[in-house]
């Protein structure tokens, strides 16, 4: 898309967040494989999508192609000039 002149190749990071816990520094430290740590969220609940690590917007956890990926339902971005965002694999 031409409208973001050269502001369009900057690469941002997008990342996904699952829910938040909070555990003592025992608990953390005695944390061994296969320990369930419980989140903050429904499973059934939809997660953040963070861009540079500010909440930009919400979507659905999927599984493409055995690889993680979020459909973004929700987008906060300011004056997007109608760019909406459909998929993205994080």
């Amino acid at each position: 898309d031409e409208s973001f002149g050269e502001l369009g190749n900057v690469p941002v990071e997008i990342s996904a967040e699952l829910g938040q816990a909070t555990l003592d520094l025992v608990e953390w430290l005695n944390l061994k494989e296969g320990t369930l740590v419980l989140l903050n969220k429904p499973a059934n609940e939809e997660i953040d999508i963070l861009f540079n690590g500010v909440r930009k917007g919400k979507g659905k956890l999927l599984v493409t192609d055995s690889n993680l990926s979020v459909k973004v339902s929700t987008t906060y971005f300011g004056g997007n000039n109608g760019h909406q965002l459909q998929n993205l694999t994080v």
